[in-house]
């Protein structure tokens, strides 16, 4: 840590109770940030002010961090698309109800079908004649 460093760090004041940094924590916002403009992560990264704290509570807080990317990752792909007025409204209304945005159900309904389009997630056609086998015949 350089002296300007910890001066800066000096002049925040005393850390947080534990009691204060829990509420602290847990009043964090975690947003989505593959899902935000380069403008809202900007503004975002803008607002984040210091905050004094021991060197367990920055462990703490470190824990919570995604873990690092792989350099070798793909990025996501912006993709645009035409949709229906009424589809967008349900679509907006599902996402809102689960409480995620639109672009990861979207995201999820895809993935979703793409998997049952892999001949691996396929049943077996003897699998499910063995099964409807031991079925028991109703009685009346």
């Amino acid at each position: 840590m350089t002296d300007d460093e910890r001066k800066e760090f000096e002049s925040w004041g005393e850390p947080m109770s534990d009691a204060e940094f829990r509420q602290f924590r847990d009043a964090l916002p975690r947003p989505d940030l593959r899902d935000m403009t380069p403008d809202q992560v900007s503004e975002l990264l803008h607002s984040l002010t210091p905050v004094p704290g021991t060197a367990e509570q920055e462990g703490e807080l470190a824990a919570l961090l995604p873990p690092p990317g792989d350099p070798g990752a793909l990025l996501n792909v912006v993709r645009s698309l035409r949709l229906p007025e009424d589809l967008n409204r349900r679509l907006e209304e599902a996402a809102e109800a689960e409480g995620i945005p639109a672009s990861v159900l979207v995201r999820r309904a895809i993935e979703s079908m793409l998997a049952g389009r892999v001949k691996t997630n396929l049943v077996n056609i003897d699998d499910v004649i063995r099964a409807v086998r031991s079925i028991p015949p109703a009685t009346a």
